[in-house]
């Protein structure tokens, strides 16, 4: 099951939001998540709009695996060879 719900995670099909929703319920609610703590928030990217969100405000501790999820998704749109570019300001006698 947790496979099977990480490659549907990855996979990002096209599903109306109404689908998705039913979608991401039943599988929150199967057995696999039932002691679970979670929260979950996913986005549109062509609409730009949430089409999906539990448990927002609950304070929780990332686990490792969100890790893998954001970077593959990380990598997948930014790929391999992007560089982050930070600079910094700073006013002299600081």
């Amino acid at each position: 099951m947790k496979k099977l719900l990480f490659a549907w995670l990855l996979a990002g099909g096209e599903l109306n939001a109404q689908s998705f929703s039913a979608l991401a319920d039943t599988v929150f609610s199967s057995p696999v998540f039932r002691q679970a703590k979670l929260a979950a928030a996913f986005y549109s990217l062509s609409e730009g709009v949430s089409v999906y969100s539990k448990n927002l405000t609950v304070p929780l501790i990332p686990a490792s695996n969100a890790k893998l999820a954001t970077s593959a998704a990380a990598l997948s749109y930014l790929k391999p060879d992007f560089r982050f570019e930070t600079s910094f300001w700073v006013k002299k006698g600081e």
